[in-house]
């Protein structure tokens, strides 16, 4: 198959999406598959063309514009489609808030199939244009309402929907999508790459990376706001006064990113003095190592979709505490492979936290679990492969 990945971010770019993305086009491409990836040039310094992993990644302008930058590339993005459209036969939409439309108009233009995936809640339901000040404007308010509706019109012309949770699913029907163009297909993970460490792997990558011989919870992801980040910061100040064997690793960062907020981390972090506890890392690209290293992992997030964070986190066989949100569920059975708390329960995930800490059989008894429910269900291979069964599917059908 020739396929086109359109997506508002590509690696080198941080993130779960971005991550899976890049997975996906890798597998497809070692089966056999010609993989051409239209993306977004968030920075400047990124190449226009490159080749990663077998794939032909295409940036299109513009560069900067952290909040803006998907509306901004929508004429760049049906540019490259058209420029492109003898190199592929269906175009996947990783992401259909802004860029599905593109994706469905271009494919009715060429003849071409056009499978969407929404990456997070909200983007179907349009929840990301209701914002605070949205809802204080009725006309402001009913205006955009009608846009998300037309859309969405747009969208059901679509040959297939994937959707990578429960939550996911049940706002494609919500919104009018038959059921019968909905495939479930979740996020997956490398479980080679993010695996339990060996004997003695993890005290040698703490020396490596330079983390201290304490209990270590770990964080990976971007430092946005609706990550439940300040929270989290909060509830280990109280720990704090508990226990001082503990320590906290937040892996990633907020730069370029419009919700970032990171400063306001570092901010806290410095006026409640807890540098010896709390280590920010900034950008890595070795994240399988600081979770190897770790002994648990914590996503207390307001909203997700499925994030792949997780599911690396669980594959390293970590104990994980998450929310009760979105596609977390799906993934995370409370007291069998990891604990759920409600989100934005800073008491509830204190005491989470401290439940694993001061329970370490509990702890290794989840881990455990959580790494053969990434093996059984989250494979990037039998990932790959569903994804292959679907596009198969579509273009016999088209």
């Amino acid at each position: 198959m020739r396929i086109c990945l359109l997506a508002e971010a590509f690696y080198p770019i941080v993130g779960g999406a971005e991550s899976h993305s890049k997975l996906l086009a890798r597998e497809l491409v070692n089966r056999g598959h010609e993989v051409v990836v239209v993306t977004r040039r968030v920075d400047s310094s990124l190449s226009k063309f490159e080749q990663i992993e077998g794939a032909d990644v295409h940036r299109v302008p513009p560069s900067g514009y952290p909040r803006l930058g998907k509306y901004f590339m929508i004429p760049a993005a049906a540019h490259a489609l058209y420029r492109l459209r003898h190199d592929y036969d269906l175009i996947y939409v990783c992401g259909l808030r802004v860029l599905g439309v593109v994706g469905v108009v271009m494919a009715k233009l060429f003849g071409k199939a056009c499978v969407l995936r929404s990456e997070s809640e909200g983007e179907m339901a349009g929840a990301f244009v209701r914002t605070d000040f949205v809802r204080r404007h009725p006309v402001l308010d009913r205006f955009l309402t009608g846009c998300i509706q037309l859309r969405n019109q747009i969208l059901m012309e679509a040959d297939r929907f994937v959707s990578i949770s429960t939550a996911i699913t049940e706002e494609y029907l919500g919104a009018g999508v038959d059921e019968r163009q909905i495939t479930m297909i979740p996020n997956g993970v490398d479980t080679e790459r993010f695996r339990p460490p060996s004997d003695s792997e993890a005290d040698r990558l703490r020396s490596e990376l330079g983390l201290p011989e304490k209990w270590l919870l770990t964080y990976t992801g971007k430092l946005n706001r609706g990550k439940g980040l300040t929270m989290l910061l909060e509830a280990w100040r109280e720990l704090m006064e508990r226990a001082q064997d503990l320590h906290l690793v937040l892996v990633g960062s907020g730069s370029g990113q419009y919700l970032s907020c990171e400063g306001e981390l570092r901010t806290y972090v410095r006026e409640h003095s807890l540098e010896e506890h709390i280590t920010f890392t900034g950008y890595v690209e070795n994240v399988e190592e600081y979770l190897i290293a770790s002994d648990g992992f914590v996503l207390p997030s307001q909203s997700e979709g499925l994030p792949l964070s997780l599911i690396e986190a669980m594959a390293c066989g970590l104990h994980c505490i998450g929310t009760r949100v979105g596609g977390i569920p799906d993934v995370v059975t409370d007291g069998e492979n990891g604990i759920l708390v409600v989100a934005s329960d800073s008491g509830a995930l204190k005491d989470a936290i401290w439940q694993l800490y001061s329970n370490r059989e509990e702890a290794r008894k989840l881990g455990e679990n959580a790494r053969t429910t990434v093996e059984q269900r989250f494979s990037m291979k039998a990932i790959a492969e569903a994804h292959v069964e679907t596009f198969v599917g579509v273009l016999e059908d088209s």
